[in-house]
């Protein structure tokens, strides 16, 4: 799983690692939980509205929600067990940590489940996001989110630094440096 900052570019270099995998004939399942949440959103049932009004204020969905999310997505997706499964944004707090870690369990895959720590400045990744202009892009909805990391998503760094599982990769510099380090960091080049 990768974790970060909003705007450390997680998504981004999923997609990479994603793509580069599948050229080397790695299957893979990529679960973002933003993605989950904005496809969620835009659904015109009780919801995707409420989802939506947390979106656009800035607000967290609550933990159960985005644990009940990926946890459906990976029973309809993984069809056999020998997938990569990459996990973008998620888990966010403790309790969903230790809910991967069950579900992880149950499909047999906890022991080889690293967590990739983007390391990337406040300052840098304020900046990424106003420049990306996604309509959860406020000033108020990134301060909340960046203010949110630290006080919620770095206990999630600390539980899997604890138990060994947390590899740090610098995440400033162009998107194939970051790339580059993090392949290393896997031992997938």
């Amino acid at each position: 799983m990768f974790l970060g900052r909003s705007g450390a570019g997680k998504g981004t270099q999923l997609k990479l690692l994603e793509t580069y995998l599948n050229t080397q004939g790695k299957k893979t399942i990529y679960v973002s939980i933003g993605e989950l949440l904005r496809t969620l959103a835009k659904k015109d049932t009780f919801a995707g509205r409420k989802v939506k009004s947390i979106i656009t204020e800035g607000k967290l969905i609550d933990e159960w929600v985005a644990a009940y999310l990926w946890q459906n997505d990976i029973m309809t997706r993984l069809l056999e067990n020998d997938a990569f499964l990459f996990f973008d944004g998620s888990p966010r707090k403790l309790h969903e940590a230790e809910a991967l870690d069950m579900t992880l369990e149950w499909f047999e895959r906890a022991k080889e489940m690293v967590a990739v720590l983007l390391d990337v400045g406040h300052e840098e990744v304020f900046g990424r996001l106003k420049a990306r202009g996604r309509e959860d892009d406020t000033e108020h909805g990134i301060k909340s989110r960046l203010d949110w990391f630290e006080t919620e998503v770095m206990p999630v760094v600390r539980y899997y630094e604890s138990s060994g599982r947390l590899i740090s990769v610098h995440g400033e510099g162009t998107i194939e440096e970051v790339q580059a380090r993090i392949r290393t960091a896997l031992g997938v080049e």
